[in-house]
């Protein structure tokens, strides 16, 4: 499922090490399409394109695309779908002119359908087709040389072969994707290789494994080819009910944004890592000064409206890897996995502030919101999340006492606070 506010949407900055890695990604993956381009001709590919097999099979790897399979505790860019066994099927059966062909329309028609950006689109494109190109080297090493003019079928006995070809497509897509997922989120390379190696590996192996028995299939005739439809929209549709109700589980129905289940669970894992690599966790607690006076004079329906506008705006303002919630009413909450020392979390505070107190118009009323931000870290000022979050509540509270809009947690502040509800249950003691 779809985030409304996913920051991968943003284009990276010009010179920036993402945008360096996919530029250059993207730069050998054209060239080797090109190549692809320019040899079909010689090939006969212009003679298959009159066949019905190759559109079919274009058909097929378009539909897997747009309808993948997710399953829980997984995003859309984790997981692999079914335009892989047909992309792989095609490369086995026709060779490399003829898959990369089948993987530029599939990549084009799906960018188009969800409205991708280019950058993205141009990057998985040539991911893709490198990936391809590197199973298509192991398969003429090993002397198999599929042609549009002359088909290759399996046998049986190159099992090692097409595990070879299978293995090079997986190594290459896998580092590509995964170094982009790394700098993208400010993380380790060799960390995210770890931690996304498994699952991939077992997905990969079960996708990839099909597309021998897909070819055999085509080989035999194209109406047989089309009922691979058939399974395939019974294992997505068990996929989507479930991760229909993880997602409305772990999100905010109003803002779309993960809610606060997903943010401990998310603070946990990166808890973990932390402590394991000897990193640093910030933790942003925000909340909206003076947000009843917009629900008392604009009605609560014009309030809601403002929350999905203060949402968009935190999930556009934070860095690749940082995490936005909505803990309820006016509060969120941001995630920084990788908080290094220094003045990154209130740099971060600041940005924030400054995106959210732009004008907001509104039913004909212009108006601005300020935002009181509070600050607490891992390890230094809590050992686990749940105190995580008390202290950034700490400090929170402190920066809207003080009228500061941003305060860390200190001892000092907790004292504050423990003084500050002393005279408040003093006060209410006398009262009575």
């Amino acid at each position: 499922m779809r985030e409304p506010n996913d920051p991968r949407d943003t284009g990276p900055r010009i010179g920036s090490p993402l945008w360096i890695y996919l530029t250059a990604v993207t730069g050998v993956g054209c060239a080797a399409l090109a190549l692809a381009m320019v040899s079909m001709a010689s090939a006969g590919l212009t003679t298959l394109l009159r066949q019905p097999l190759l559109p079919a099979i274009a058909a097929l790897s378009v539909i897997g695309e747009l309808r993948p399979i997710v399953p829980p505790g997984k995003s859309r860019p984790d997981s692999p779908d079914a335009s892989l066994t047909f992309c792989f099927a095609a490369l086995l059966y026709w060779g490399f002119p003829a898959a990369a062909l089948v993987r530029l329309v599939t990549s084009v028609v799906t960018a188009v359908v969800g409205r991708r950006p280019v950058f993205r689109t141009a990057f998985s494109t040539a991911q893709y087709t490198l990936s391809l190109c590197a199973a298509w080297l192991v398969l003429i090493a090993a002397g198999i040389h599929p042609r549009p003019l002359d088909p290759w079928e399996p046998t049986g006995r190159e099992l090692g072969a097409l595990g070879l070809a299978a293995l090079a497509y997986f190594v290459v897509n896998f580092l590509l994707v995964s170094v982009a997922v790394a700098v993208h989120s400010r993380a380790p390379i060799l960390a995210t290789l770890r931690k996304e190696l498994p699952y991939q590996a077992f997905v990969n192996l079960v996708l990839l494994s099909a597309a021998p028995l897909v070819v055999v299939v085509m080989s035999r005739s194209v109406l047989l080819v089309l009922l691979f439809l058939l399974p395939l929209m019974a294992i997505y549709a068990n996929a989507a009910i479930s991760l229909k109700r993880e997602h409305e589980a772990m999100h905010d129905e109003l803002t779309g944004l993960p809610n606060r289940a997903f943010l401990y669970k998310r603070t946990s894992e990166a808890l973990v890592e932390a402590s394991r690599t000897g990193g640093r966790v910030g933790f942003l607690l925000l909340d909206l000064d003076r947000f009843k006076v917009v629900n008392d004079t604009l009605g609560h329906s014009a309030g809601d409206r403002v929350l999905k506008v203060i949402a968009h705006r935190l999930a556009r303002s934070v860095r690749p890897g940082d995490l936005v919630t909505r803990l309820g009413g006016d509060e969120f909450a941001v995630l920084l996995p990788a908080a290094k020392a220094g003045s990154t979390a209130r740099e971060m505070a600041s940005r924030l502030r400054t995106a959210l107190a732009e004008a907001i118009a509104l039913d004909g009323t212009t108006f601005r919101l300020e935002t009181s931000v509070g600050i607490a870290f891992y390890p230094e000022d809590a050992p686990g999340v749940e105190m995580l979050v008390q202290r950034a509540d700490v400090a929170m509270y402190l920066a809207k006492e003080r009228q500061t809009g941003v305060e860390a947690y200190s001892t000092a502040a907790e004292r504050a606070r423990q003084r500050r509800a002393e005279r408040q249950i003093a006060g209410g003691a006398a009262d009575g």
